[in-house]
């Protein structure tokens, strides 16, 4: 609870804190647009190649293949991960960061750790889900990406 106060107490402060000379928000409170533009459109990248290549192969490895792509498309944008983060952990803080739908990562991540860990064959319903998470993650990226051009190059 501490934490969540804290977390709200920083984000009321946040336009205080920019106006202090040589003050930078912290990382967590926004990314850095360049990074952002560079995470987004690997996700992106990555997500539509994940989808193409979906039908191809056992259900479990198509599944891991789709969440370890995102994991190194997110690791290779430039948003430094925390020590104590899995890569999983930083892959969906990244995917929250960027506004994407939490539902859609959390399900690719669910089913990724089913298909890593299953003892039993998935069946095509799991490669279904996993390229629906992608699409709505696509979506996301696709409306973001139509905004930020709406909204001219001062917002990007």
């Amino acid at each position: 609870m501490a934490v969540g106060l804290l977390g709200l107490v920083l984000l009321r402060l946040r336009p205080v804190w920019l106006t202090l000379p040589g003050k930078q928000p912290p990382e967590e409170l926004d990314l850095v647009p360049d990074v952002s533009r560079a995470a987004a459109a690997a996700v992106a990248r990555e997500a539509e190649h994940r989808l193409a290549t979906l039908p191809d192969g056992p259900v479990a490895e198509a599944v891991i293949r789709c969440w370890r792509g995102l994991e190194d498309a997110v690791a290779g944008a430039g948003l430094p991960r925390h020590p104590w983060e899995t890569s999983t952990e930083f892959t969906l803080r990244v995917l929250h960061l960027l506004g994407l739908d939490p539902r859609a990562a959390k399900s690719l991540s669910a089913l990724y750790g089913e298909a890593l860990f299953s003892q039993h064959s998935l069946s095509e319903d799991v490669r279904r889900e996993a390229g629906e998470a992608l699409r709505a993650l696509l979506g996301d990226l696709e409306r973001l990406s139509s905004a930020a051009s709406q909204a001219g190059p001062s917002s990007q």
